[in-house]
């Protein structure tokens, strides 16, 4: 994936490096995945490969070790980062809502870390949460009265 001006700051100086002696001669400029030739039309899409590399087991910029970056054609990056880009989906429209004053009640299916992307949101101040007036609950003195 094309890495944007604010990111490239953020990667190492040797990157240029790094990803030629990946692609050329870790990989052998096949797709580390599923073998795909970089240049050629991919065996299941037909498209053009692009080789390119993906953060495997730590997705952030500066964790570029040899172990942590692989290979991949278009395809399989793309499935790779999918869940990714999807809960970033999740949390730019979440902004959008809270921002807005509206709280996404219920959640958004399929969303189990709703909350703490809320509760995140809310420590980095990103947003304010909205004022809730709860009902005063009475203790068990009063019933009892």
């Amino acid at each position: 994936m094309p890495i944007s001006k604010e990111m490239a700051k953020r990667y190492p100086a040797d990157w240029a490096r790094r990803r030629r002696f990946i692609i050329q001669y870790r990989a052998q400029n096949r797709c580390e995945w599923c073998g795909a030739e970089n240049e050629e039309p991919h065996p299941d899409t037909g498209s053009i490969v692009v080789l390119t590399l993906a953060h495997v087991w730590d997705k952030v910029p500066e964790c570029a070790s040899l172990l942590n970056l692989a290979c991949l054609c278009q395809r399989c990056h793309l499935q790779w980062d999918a869940a990714d880009r999807r809960l970033s989906r999740i949390r730019k429209r979440l902004v959008m809502l809270l921002q807005a004053g509206q709280l996404p009640l219920p959640w958004p299916p399929g969303v189990s870390m709703a909350m703490e992307i809320y509760q995140l949101l809310i420590d980095s101040g990103q947003i304010t949460p909205p004022v809730v007036q709860l009902p005063i609950l009475r203790t068990a003195y009063e019933y009892v009265a």
